[in-house]
């Protein structure tokens, strides 16, 4: 089992570094998945992640994802 652990940098936030993530994991043709830790988050929190990755609708966070990737599809990840 490969893990990546999303870091932040001063030129990356974490949903460039997810972004960035998942098209790695598209090139290597592995399928990418989430783990949320609870911990250090809220269920908004838990939810917006989900919504940015798989949101198909005319949202914040879907629309937010398609901004950054260029694309309509959504990630589709589990």
């Amino acid at each position: 089992m490969f893990i990546y652990r999303i870091l932040l940098y001063s030129d990356c936030t974490a949903r460039d570094a997810l972004n960035r993530f998942i098209a790695w994991c598209r090139v290597a043709k592995i399928e990418p998945y989430i783990i949320l830790n609870m911990g250090t988050g809220s269920l908004e929190d838990a939810l917006n992640w989900i919504e940015f990755c798989n949101g198909i609708g005319d949202t914040y966070w879907a629309n937010l994802r398609r901004k950054h990737t260029g694309k309509d599809e959504p990630h589709a990840v589990r």
